[in-house]
């Protein structure tokens, strides 16, 4: 009696034996699955980021110089477009009779 429950019991270890060997491989499938999906989205990331151009941060872009008018020309700053700001001033803005003794020389 005692011997026939021993092999029952070893013949059950196994069966387990057999299915744990069976989810193990079926799990290592997964995982190579897995691994080789990782694989392919890496690939596609360094792809994506190889299409996009992006400045490195820290880099400031140079700002445009001033335009160098002729003689007969009005220059233009990069702030202040081709508006002349000065017709818009007021007229005792503009005056210079009274420069003396608004603004004394700095020197």
């Amino acid at each position: 009696m005692l011997v026939c429950q021993l092999i029952h019991q070893v013949v059950e270890l196994h069966l387990k034996l057999v299915k744990f060997q069976e989810r193990i491989h079926e799990k290592e499938d997964e995982k190579n699955e897995l691994r080789e999906e990782k694989l392919v989205l890496k690939e596609r990331i360094k792809q994506k980021l190889k299409s996009i151009t992006v400045q490195p941060i820290g880099v400031i872009p140079a700002y445009p110089p001033a335009y160098q008018a002729g003689a007969n020309k009005m220059s233009v700053f990069p702030s202040y477009s081709f508006i002349p700001v000065w017709q818009y001033l007021s007229s005792s803005t503009c005056d210079k009779s009274q420069d003396h003794a608004l603004r004394p020389p700095a020197a």
